[in-house]
């Protein structure tokens, strides 16, 4: 047994006159990062050493990347709250909702017809702030929240888009309308149309100069009693000028 212990105190003394060396040059090593590098970049380093093992309460910090596919719900409740329209939707965080997701009101075709961000979300509901009046949104209960409507308001429409003229105005000796599609339905700033006579002929072109969520705004060359008694309007998805956008239809 005495030579047991011998033998093993013998053999940790030539392991630590082994390790010593080394552990001289990585200190050295450290001190001249330091200096080269400064103390943060030694901060960082030493943190958790190379053998370390992960600790049992370690977490790995990964954010949540939302859904995958798209969730489809109802508006279960429309309020006012604070001169804003506030919906209640009938999915929450057991569907996996979170704060700060991206959503739209649709149309009954499936059509997004106002985006929203989740502002709340509790197990099966989920809240928002849109800006439609209460009765629009009673008239458009569907939802989308999702991929699909991350990028809403931004994509062109890939197809002419047909709309209505929701009103005529006079700015700075131009006439001015005001169209009822706007970046939601794919109208981008720089997209040509014109005006729809009676019968369904074009007009007089026009191009688009300031587009929001619902609806766009441009000038024509036409009275404002032309503009008015016209049939709606054609915006041309093939002029667009909003080069490098993704090519999808609402």
């Amino acid at each position: 047994m005495r030579r047991l212990a011998t033998a093993t105190r013998a053999g940790s003394a030539r392991l630590q006159a082994r390790e010593q060396p080394s552990r001289d040059r990585r200190a050295q090593w450290l001190l001249d990062l330091q200096r080269t590098s400064g103390n943060a970049a030694v901060t960082r380093l030493v943190q958790r050493a190379p053998n370390d093992r992960p600790a049992s309460t370690d977490v790995a910090d990964t954010a949540s990347a939302g859904p995958k596919t798209d969730i489809h719900a109802r508006v279960i409740g429309v309020s006012v709250v604070n001169k804003r329209t506030r919906i209640t939707i009938a999915s929450g965080t057991d569907q996996g909702i979170e704060v700060g997701m991206k959503g739209a009101i649709t149309d009954s075709s499936g059509v997004p017809f106002e985006g929203f961000t989740i502002e709340e979300a509790e197990g099966r509901l989920s809240y928002a702030t849109v800006q439609p009046t209460v009765d629009e949104v009673n008239t458009h209960s569907k939802v989308v929240i999702g991929p699909s409507v991350e990028k809403l308001g931004e994509q062109r429409a890939t197809a002419d888009v047909h709309a209505r003229v929701l009103g005529v105005s006079v700015v700075g000796g131009r006439t001015r309308i005001l169209i009822g599609r706007g970046r939601y339905q794919g109208v981008q700033v720089g997209m040509a149309g014109a005006l729809l006579r009676p019968g369904g002929a074009e007009g007089e072109d026009f191009t688009i100069e300031e587009a929001e969520h619902r609806w766009s705004y441009a000038f024509v060359g036409a009275t404002v009693d032309e503009a008015e008694h016209s049939v709606g309007v054609v915006i041309k998805a093939a002029s667009s000028a909003s080069a490098g956008m993704d090519d999808k239809q609402f």
